[in-house]
């Protein structure tokens, strides 16, 4: 693989490390340095998922896998900088070896090494069986610091890796409201994460969108719009295009860094998944047991009442637009067809000493399932030059130009430009090249659409243009 003292052209990257040595509950072996034997190095950083994870191709003929031998009870240290001499560094853990194939000369061997990060790893050895009273923000705390933290490795590896002791990761917490009484019974605690995600309210989160993920950086608990404020104060909007024509020089490498190729609109617009999903309306129907009443009467959940303070990733003074037109929306979604939910209410809202305090269950429901829905609609995959800069919970600022049969002159594509959270990022260092595979979200259309100058509104296309 490359290692070339400098790298100038977008995509090129130099390996510093990648080292593999024993975990530290393994028996005592040496560090070995086997970056010449990598032939590809995938790490895959997810707001969808709990932890990092990935694989590397390895092709040796040095006996490595059987003489070391490897167990599935090592750690790889990986340490590449990319094309702009940015740095990353990960400490993973190897669990899997597999698509083993001797070579036809039956000097050497390719595998497949499966990776994920060590504090995953050491938190799926735990069971969780506990009881709390306390914030929801808390507990995760408690958990993250009980649970998820990995004792300093005496292994022979540098303390340069991110972390406050060369081992672990810390978390990010956003706070969270109301007390939750619960009981968590025996589960691992990336189980324990994902029940208080559906459990977390926050009236500085309209959309309740609470995930529990690491990225390159850290771990986090934490909203989207936590996450966008985060982004803009540190400077984490990355401003990028997708320019089909930009020169193949040197002098143009800043802009071939910063633009996004094959990019592929995954989701746009999915109108019976939108009317049965309860993306734009849905009611909780809560039978609450002690004052015996219910809430039947009560209007249900109405996106067009609270989209204005949903987060959008843009400013909210930007003239941005719904995918369905509001006229259709009205006449589509409708009380009849909203998606329904039961709720056993069994509790009073006063903390008296009860099982559980008010929960916000409806409100967490509601929201929570609307937004994500209304989040996914707008999805792209796309491909860029890779950059050690951008990690999973960034945002990008896209300007994607408008598709040649469609447009007078260039201008910007409607429905695709805008601010995109950054969902998923795949690190792909395959031979000589490093590739950043994408998945990015946005809710709405980047602007509204001009009906003075809209073609098909106006008969150029289409229709008569007498």
């Amino acid at each position: 693989m490359t290692d070339q003292s400098t790298i100038t052209y977008p995509g090129s990257y130099r390996f510093k490390r990648v080292t593999l040595f024993p975990a530290n509950n393994s028996e005592n072996r040496v560090a070995v340095e086997i970056r010449n034997e990598i032939v590809t190095i995938v790490l895959t950083e997810s707001m969808a998922s709990d932890s990092i994870r990935g694989y590397a191709r390895v092709v040796e003929r040095s006996g490595l896998l059987e003489g070391y031998p490897i167990r599935g009870e090592e750690m790889l240290f990986i340490e590449f900088e990319d094309a702009m001499g940015v740095t990353r560094d990960y400490r993973v853990f190897v669990y899997k070896i597999d698509d083993i194939v001797i070579t036809n000369s039956n000097d050497g061997v390719n595998y497949t090494m499966h990776f994920v990060s060590h504090q995953r790893f050491v938190a799926d050895q735990r069971r969780i069986t506990s009881s709390y009273n306390k914030l929801a923000s808390e507990i995760v705390q408690d958990i993250f610091n009980n649970y998820m933290r990995v004792a300093t490795s005496a292994r022979p590896i540098s303390t340069s890796v991110t972390g406050d002791d060369g081992t672990n990761k810390q978390i990010e917490i956003e706070e969270t409201e109301g007390v939750l009484k619960t009981i968590i019974p025996r589960m691992t605690p990336v189980q324990a994460m994902k029940f208080l995600e559906s459990r977390s309210y926050s009236t500085l989160s309209s959309t309740c969108s609470f995930r529990f993920f690491e990225s390159a950086d850290s771990f986090y608990f934490a909203t989207d719009e936590y996450m966008y404020k985060k982004a803009l104060s540190n400077g984490k909007v990355f401003k990028m295009t997708c320019a089909p024509n930009i020169p193949q020089t040197n002098e143009y490498i800043t802009q071939r860094m910063a633009n996004l190729n094959d990019i592929k609109n995954v989701s746009r617009v999915d109108t019976f998944d939108d009317i049965h999903g309860g993306s734009y309306r849905n009611k909780v129907l809560v039978l609450d047991i002690v004052n015996r009443v219910t809430n039947i009467a009560e209007p249900g959940y109405v996106y067009q009442d609270s989209r204005s303070s949903y987060f959008r990733g843009q400013e909210s003074t930007m003239d941005v637009a719904d995918k369905h037109s509001d006229q259709f929306i009205t006449s589509t979604f409708t009380e009849e067809n909203e998606r329904r939910f039961v709720m056993v209410k069994d509790y009073v809202e006063e903390d008296t000493g009860q099982l559980r305090g008010e929960q916000f269950l409806p409100q967490i429901t509601s929201n929570r399932l609307a937004y994500f829905k209304q989040l996914n609609g707008i999805k792209i995959q796309a491909s860029g030059p890779g950059r050690c800069d951008i990690t999973c919970g960034d945002f990008i600022e896209l300007v994607v130009p408008e598709f040649m049969h469609a447009r007078y002159d260039t201008q910007l594509n409607t429905q695709l430009s805008g601010v995109y959270m950054v969902e998923t990022v795949s690190r792909d260092l395959t031979n000589d090249v490093y590739t950043n595979n994408y998945i990015m979200v946005k809710r709405n259309w980047a602007r509204a659409i001009d009906p003075t100058d809209n073609k098909f509104l106006l008969g150029v296309v289409g229709g008569n243009t007498q």
